[in-house]
């Protein structure tokens, strides 16, 4: 945790130097510049006049980049088209266009126990699995339809859980197809077997869950996380697609998009990552709701990511 308290000041840096920064006071009495609102490796535009002696900066105003504007509806594509409604009274089908959801999931966490390890909480998780494929598939709630509105599904990382070198952190299912090559690792005194036998339960479930959802007609956009099989810093590379042998089976259906990702979906613009970088940002910023507000305004996914977050360079 590195929250600042009232004592810290902020630097600004550049190519030139460094210049430490005095945030003024505006109208309302609250500072232009607050220490607790911003991370480290911001990027901005600040204007102030430093003074002679003491080489601070005081700061007049503060300018942040912006987003550019989304294309509106109609410009970035056609409008999303729901499947065909069927009129009760007369028994016609006709297609309308209904306002679609995009589904936003993650910490599936296939091949963890969801929990205390016990086999009651892997159960659980995987019924709830389940379940969440039923109300994808449109099998549940046939009176409002929201599963049926569904255009897109976006898996924001956590499709598989963290791996454990403990063969009683595997569910129980798993420990019955694998318990030979856990003993063999354990007689070995290595846990490479164990793990890779992990990885491939928790990929191979993920795996046949991204082909359900293909199969039941709705694009799926998968992006990794923090324990998925990929590189661990950011920007993540996609899933491998040898990784998901079922799921690339529909080509059309499948994104496998990288971490953070970025898309249009029906005129509306679509920003977002597995959730790490909003991690990284709490540990400089005190207050838990103004972590996105602060993310929001500076117009970035990692901010902090000179400093804290392990990014590959350019």
């Amino acid at each position: 945790n590195y929250c600042s308290d009232d004592e810290d000041s902020l630097v600004l840096e550049d190519e030139s130097g460094r210049v430490e920064l005095l945030p003024a006071e505006d109208k309302e009495g609250g500072h232009v510049l607050d220490v607790h609102s911003v991370a480290s490796g911001v990027i901005a535009a600040i204007t102030g006049i430093v003074q002679p002696n003491s080489g601070v900066m005081i700061v007049h105003s503060v300018h942040f980049p912006s987003f550019s504007t989304a294309k509106e509806e109609g410009e970035g594509g056609e409008a999303v088209r729901c499947g065909p409604t069927t009129d009760s009274d007369n028994g016609s089908s006709s297609t309308t266009t209904t306002s679609p959801y995009v589904l936003l999931l993650s910490g599936l966490n296939f091949g963890g126990m969801g929990g205390d390890s016990n086999d009651n909480n892997a159960s659980c998780l995987s019924l709830k699995r389940d379940m969440l494929l039923d109300y994808i598939a449109g099998y549940t709630d046939p009176e409002t339809q929201d599963g049926a509105k569904i255009c897109r599904i976006i898996l924001a990382g956590g499709g598989c859980a963290k791996v454990s070198s403990s063969p009683s952190a595997l569910p129980n299912f798993a420990q019955k197809q694998q318990q030979q090559q856990v003993n063999k690792a354990l007689k070995k005194k290595s846990n490479s077997v164990l793990e890779a036998s992990s990885y491939t339960q928790s990929i191979r479930e993920l795996d046949l869950f991204l082909s359900e959802c293909c199969a039941s007609g709705i694009p799926v956009d998968c992006m990794p996380g923090k324990h998925d099989p990929t590189n661990a810093n950011w920007p993540q590379r996609p899933y491998h697609q040898c990784l998901l042998p079922n799921a690339t089976t529909f080509p059309d259906m499948l994104l496998r998009a990288p971490n953070p990702y970025e898309a249009l979906v029906g005129g509306r613009l679509f920003l977002g990552s597995d959730g790490s970088n909003v991690e990284d940002i709490r540990k400089f910023i005190g207050n838990v709701v103004d972590v996105d507000d602060s993310e929001g305004e500076v117009e970035s996914d990692v901010p902090c990511q000179k400093k804290e977050k392990s990014c590959i360079k350019e």
